[in-house]
């Protein structure tokens, strides 16, 4: 990590060993410690919920993307009353959004949101809830036992495995599945199938120490070209952040992932960045996946695991702590013995916050599949002036809390 980071960072410890977690009747045990997982933790702990947080990594760890905070994302995690402990992260305020393709490029003024680090981001929201009593558990590969309607108890059994090897079940009343693309925790459990797109883009991403101009502190730079996208921003200690969408068939054609995102700059018409060719990037699985069941037998699905659609402003951290943040009433109501009506309750209302909203980003992503096309729509748009930001504001907006009762 940078020093301007790595000075505020300090290895959040497990508050409990797999023995005495074995030895817990948990009500709820969350898998991933993401921002979806700990914003759930944190309302179910509020709820007089005893919960446990396992993550197979250590923390502090870094993502591949998520540092940009949309308003959107931002005003999920105020009202959740976490913004003194936002505001000590240092953020830079997003000030214009700028789309760019092979022929033309379009700007917008953003409403709001802020670029910080996704480091301190993931382990501020994690501290967050130790700090209200969630209990932690890292280092842990934890896979979910299937469920047989024969099962009378009122507890789902997950296996939990150190990187020593030391194995041990573990019992809840209710699983919340945090741990991203693929749930791979949920491996066992067939109703939980996902659908992965044909020909889904991979996610890249990569942090680097240059001071090229054109990429000004507050600006989310969008480059579209043929075999992809890559978004730019600058992060408070200087550096440039770069997440791209890319073709599969294209990387692998590609000697490096540096040499395919210098090709999207260069087919837009941007500068080269020399710091590309020594780059060290983080990949992904394929991006665009969807769940169909995200609430069954007392497992609950929020974020990534539930499903994702490539995003086109921010979009993906903000499900992650939407979905987090609106869950723990549902699973307090199943706990309460409710659970079909819980996991009903759930599958609309992950509908409402999220599945709408990923029906318009689908269609963002199919024009930015299409360099030209993309450039006819900015052109069009470029005609019709409040359109850009119509459309800007419109994805930003914050959730209206009045309503769904998340309280």
């Amino acid at each position: 990590f940078p020093p301007l980071v790595e000075k505020r960072l300090l290895t959040v410890s497990a508050t409990q060993t797999l023995e005495q977690a074995s030895q817990e009747n948990w009500d709820v045990i969350v898998i991933g410690a993401g921002p979806a997982g700990t914003m759930a933790a944190r309302g179910l702990v509020q709820r007089q919920l005893k919960t446990l947080v396992v993550d197979r990594k250590a923390f502090p760890r870094d993502k591949v993307c998520g540092c940009c905070l949309s308003h959107r994302a931002l005003s999920v995690i105020e009202n959740a009353g976490l913004k003194p402990q936002l505001s000590e992260l240092s953020g830079v305020p997003l000030t214009q959004f700028k789309l760019v393709t092979v022929s033309t490029s379009l700007e917008a003024d953003l409403p709001g949101g802020v670029v910080l680090s996704r480091v301190l981001l993931d382990e501020m929201l994690l501290r967050s809830a130790i700090g209200e009593g969630v209990e932690f558990l890292p280092e842990v590969t934890a896979v979910v036992n299937p469920d047989v309607p024969s099962n009378q108890s009122r507890y789902r059994l997950i296996t939990c495995t150190t990187n020593a090897g030391q194995s041990c079940e573990l019992k809840a009343s209710s699983i919340v599945v945090a741990d991203g693309l693929g749930h791979p925790s949920l491996q066992k459990c067939p109703e939980f199938a996902e659908r992965v797109r044909p020909a889904s883009r991979m996610g890249l991403g990569t942090t680097l120490n240059t001071e090229i101009p054109g990429f000004d502190f507050g600006n989310i730079t969008m480059v579209v070209g043929r075999s992809g996208y890559v978004g730019a921003t600058r992060l408070p200690d200087g550096r440039l952040h770069l997440a791209a969408s890319v073709d599969a068939s294209a990387l692998g054609k590609s000697r490096t992932p540096g040499n395919l995102v210098s090709q999207i700059f260069a087919e837009a018409h941007l500068p080269k960045i020399l710091e590309l060719a020594d780059a060290t990037w983080r990949g992904t699985l394929p991006l665009t996946r969807r769940t169909q069941v995200v609430a069954n037998r007392r497992v609950f699905l929020v974020g990534d695991a539930a499903g994702y659609v490539e995003p086109f402003t921010g979009e993906g951290i903000a499900w992650a702590v939407t979905t987090g943040w609106a869950l723990p009433q549902f699973v307090k109501q199943a706990i309460s013995g409710d659970t079909e009506r819980a996991e009903h309750n759930w599958r609309t209302g992950f509908h409402h916050l999220v599945r709408s909203r990923q029906t318009w980003c689908r269609v963002l992503v199919w024009l930015l599949r299409h360099p030209h096309l993309a450039s006819t729509a900015i052109r069009v748009m470029k005609r019709l002036p409040p359109s850009p930001q119509l459309l800007i504001n419109w994805l930003n907006r914050p959730l209206n809390t009045t309503k769904w009762d998340f309280a």
